[in-house]
C-alpha cells in the first residue's frame, strides 16, 4: 500500500542525503534516469505518459534531497552538526547542482577562440554568459546563506536581478522555479515572523519581485507544455507587477495580525476591504498562491515558536490562523499537506494558565481542521500522523479522542481501500482509543457507525485476499483484532 511506499521512500531519501557519498551517486543515478528519457524517441501512448509521470518523479526526488542534504530536519540531527559541517553539506550539494557545473559548461576548452598567456586554451565567455554565471552564483549564494541563516542583503538580491537590467527576466524565473528551495527562501525572507523577518524594504520588494518572476515563469511552462504556445495564453495587465504588490501586501499584513489580538477571517472577503487587515489578508491568500503559501509559512513557524503557547494573544490568536490555513488549503490544494503541518503544531501547544475549556475549544477546533483535510484526499497523512501523536502519549486527551473518532464516524462510509484499512486500524489498536472508544462516555450510536466501519474493514480485506492470499495475511490478523475489540456488524442494506 501507499504507507510501505511512504516508508520506503522516508528510508531511501534519509540514506540517500546522509554522507556526501551517498548523495552524489544517487544525484548521478536521477540524472542518469532523467537524461535517458529525455533523450530517447518515444510514439505517443500510455508507456510514455508513463515514462514522463516517472521523470517529473525523479526530478522531485533530487530537489527533495537537495533540499534534505542543505536542511537536515532537526529530528535528523540538524542541531547536533557543528558549522563546519553543516557547511560542508551545503557546498557539496551546491557543488554537485547544475547551478554550479552549468558555469564550467560555459568554457571550452578545445576552443580556438581565445588563448591565454600561458598557451591554454578557452573560450572567452560573452556578456549573456557572464549575466548567466552571475545570476547562478547569486542563487548559489542565496542557497548557501539560507541554509545557514543568513538573511538576503541589497547586493545579493541585486545581484539576482542583473541579468534582468540586461535584457528579458523570463531566465530569472526559469532558473529559479528550477530550484524550488531558492523560491522557499525568498518566501521566508519575506513572511518569516518576529526576530527573523528581513527589515529591509527595499529588499523585501526586490524578493517579492523575484517570487513574482518565478511564477509567472511557472505559468508560462504550464501553458506551453499544455498548448504548445505561449502567445495563446489570456493576457493580464502587468501581472509581474500585481504579484509583486500582493507579495509585499501579504508580508506587511503578516507582520501587522502578529501584532494583534484576533483578526476577522473570510471567504466573502474582497479587494475592497483593505480596512479589514484580517479580511484582506483572507482575499489576498484566496486570489494569489504564492501569498498563500508565504501565509501558511509564516503561521507555522509562529505557531512553532517557544513563547507562542504562552502569550497572552494565544487564545484569540489560534483560531484565526487555523481558520484562515482552513481557507487557504480550499482554494490551494497543494498547501494541504503545509496545512497539515501546521495543524500537528497546534495540536502539540499546551498551555497550564488557560483553562481546560479554552484549551479543549481550541484542539477542538484543530481536530476540525484534520477532519476536512481528510475529506479532502488527506486522510492517510492525517490518521497516519494522528495514530502516532497517540503512541507517544499526552497530546490528545480521551475527551478528544472520542470526539474526533465521532467525527471520522460521520465522514466516512464504504467502500475502504486497503492503505485506508491499515493506517485506520493501527490508530484503533493503540490503547488510547481502546481505552477512550470501549467507555461509558462514548456514544452508543458511535459505537454502533464504529463496528459497522469494522464489517466494511472486514469485507475490503476478504475481497483483497481472494486477489493476493499472502499479501493479505497481515491485514486478516489487524481485522480480526479489532473485531475483538469493538465488534462487528453489517451495514443495513
Amino acid at each position: 500500500g501507499s504507507t510501505g511506499i511512504d516508508s520506503i521512500l522516508a528510508d531511501l531519501k534519509r540514506t540517500c542525503s546522509s554522507t556526501s557519498y551517498t548523495y552524489l551517486y544517487a544525484i548521478e543515478v536521477l540524472n542518469d534516469l532523467v537524461h535517458k528519457v529525455k533523450t530517447k524517441k518515444m510514439p505517443d501512448g500510455p508507456k510514455t505518459a508513463g515514462l514522463l509521470r516517472a521523470v517529473r518523479k525523479w526530478d522531485r526526488l533530487r530537489e527533495e534531497l537537495e533540499d534534505l542534504m542543505m536542511n537536515p530536519p532537526a529530528a535528523g540531527g540538524a542541531s547536533k552538526l557543528n558549522p563546519l559541517a553543516r557547511k560542508r553539506r551545503v557546498d557539496v550539494a551546491l557543488n554537485v547542482s547544475d547551478l554550479y557545473q552549468r558555469q564550467r559548461r560555459r568554457l571550452d576548452p578545445t576552443s580556438d577562440a581565445y588563448t591565454s598567456g600561458d598557451g591554454s586554451r578557452f573560450r572567452r565567455k560573452s556578456p549573456n554568459d557572464l549575466l548567466r554565471d552571475t545570476l547562478d552564483t547569486a542563487v548559489v549564494s542565496l542557497l548557501k546563506n539560507h541554509s545557514l541563516g543568513i538573511q538576503v542583503d541589497k547586493q545579493l538580491a541585486d545581484d539576482l536581478l542583473k541579468v534582468a537590467y540586461g535584457g528579458s527576466s523570463d531566465i530569472i524565473g526559469d532558473v529559479l522555479i528550477a530550484n524550488p528551495s531558492a523560491i522557499k527562501a525568498l518566501l521566508e525572507n519575506l513572511f518569516r515572523p518576529g526576530s527573523k523577518r528581513n527589515r529591509n524594504l527595499e529588499v523585501k520588494q526586490k524578493c517579492a519581485r523575484l517570487i513574482a518572476l518565478a511564477v509567472l515563469a511557472s505559468e508560462r511552462s504550464v501553458k506551453v507544455a499544455s498548448s504548445g504556445d505561449e502567445s495563446s495564453s489570456e493576457k493580464r495587465d502587468d501581472p509581474e507587477d500585481q504579484l509583486r504588490k500582493a507579495l509585499e501586501k501579504g508580508s506587511q499584513l503578516c507582520e501587522q495580525v502578529e501584532n494583534m489580538v484576533t483578526f476577522t477571517v473570510t471567504e466573502s472577503a474582497s479587494d475592497k476591504d483593505t480596512a479589514s487587515p484580517g479580511r484582506y489578508l483572507s482575499f489576498l491568500c484566496m486570489e494569489y498562491t504564492p501569498v498563500a503559501q508565504g501565509v501558511i509559512l509564516w503561521a507555522t513557524e509562529l505557531a512553532s515558536g517557544d513563547e507562542f503557547a504562552s502569550s497572552a494573544a494565544y487564545p484569540t490568536l489560534s483560531p484565526s490562523l487555523m481558520s484562515l490555513a482552513r481557507i487557504v488549503s480550499i482554494h490551494h490544494p497543494f498547501t494541504r499537506p503545509a496545512v497539515l503541518k501546521l495543524a500537528l503544531t497546534f495540536l502539540s501547544h499546551s498551555n497550564s494558565d488557560l483553562s481546560y475549556e479554552t484549551m479543549q475549544d481550541i484542539k477542538e477546533q484543530c481536530l476540525r481542521l484534520f477532519l476536512w483535510l481528510a475529506t479532502q484526499g488527506q486522510g492517510l497523512p492525517v490518521f497516519s500522523a494522528i495514530a502516532e501523536k497517540l503512541r507517544q502519549g499526552g497530546v490528545i486527551d480521551a475527551a478528544l479522542l472520542r470526539y474526533f473518532i465521532g467525527g471520522i464516524l460521520d465522514v466516512i462510509g464504504p467502500p475502504v481501500s486497503i492503505p485506508f484499512v491499515k493506517v485506520l486500524g493501527m490508530m484503533f489498536t493503540t490503547k488510547a482509543c481502546v481505552d477512550a472508544l470501549n467507555s461509558t462516555f462514548f456514544d452508543a450510536k458511535k459505537k454502533v457507525l464504529l463496528s459497522e466501519l469494522i464489517g466494511d474493514f472486514e469485507d475490503a480485506v476478504m475481497e483483497n485476499e481472494k486477489q493476493s492470499p499472502r499479501a493479505a495475511a497481515d491485514d486478516v490478523a489487524l481485522v480480526a483484532n479489532l473485531r475483538s475489540m469493538y465488534g462487528s456488524k453489517k451495514r443495513a442494506s
